[in-house]
């Protein structure tokens, strides 16, 4: 009724919005009962366990730091806040920035480089390039549209990424 609802495969996410802080209690408890309630009419299971249902708060710094805690609870069981959560692989900071989620995406890729940097003597410029597009690229291809918005840090280190494979295929130790 007041929330919007995200659902994919046998996940739901119910998001709510407002700046007035009772709403916020309100408001999604009150949907999260009417989800309970359906589950239990139509003999679903509502798994509550830590990890699986979980409350998360997103905003500004500053906002978040004045933010008291809330109750959100289902039948008096009340729902654990997280501080980080990962929906569909990407890790969601509070404040949506995304820095979590470029590091580990960018260690992911810096071990891929590494291991294909070992194997290069072995390999073609083509397959180089071919492994760097199909192994490497796709850690920051997935969820693109979320993460558009590299700061200027983040950009400096993919470019250098990027030079680093370009240096591979120019380099002549072939066998």
């Amino acid at each position: 009724k007041h929330c919007k609802m995200i659902k994919y495969a046998d996940d739901t996410v119910i998001y709510y919005a407002e700046q007035d802080i009772e709403k916020v209690e309100r408001n999604p408890n009150n949907n999260i009962l009417s989800i309970y309630e359906w589950f239990k009419e139509n003999d679903l299971i509502m798994n509550l366990k830590k990890g699986k249902t979980e409350a998360k708060f997103f905003g500004t710094t500053k906002r978040l730091c004045k933010t008291r805690t809330l109750n959100i609870s289902i039948n008096d069981r009340i729902i654990n806040f997280t501080k980080s959560y990962k929906y569909l692989g990407v890790n969601l900071d509070p404040t949506l920035l995304l820095n979590d989620d470029f590091n580990k995406k960018y260690k992911k890729s810096c071990s891929r480089f590494k291991l294909l940097s070992k194997l290069c003597i072995y390999l073609t410029d083509e397959s180089i390039n071919s492994i760097y597009s199909q192994i490497i690229l796709p850690v920051f291809r997935y969820c693109g549209i979320i993460n558009m918005h590299f700061n200027k840090i983040q950009i400096t280190k993919l470019e250098s990424l990027h030079n680093r494979v370009s240096c591979l295929v120019k380099t002549e130790k072939r066998l």
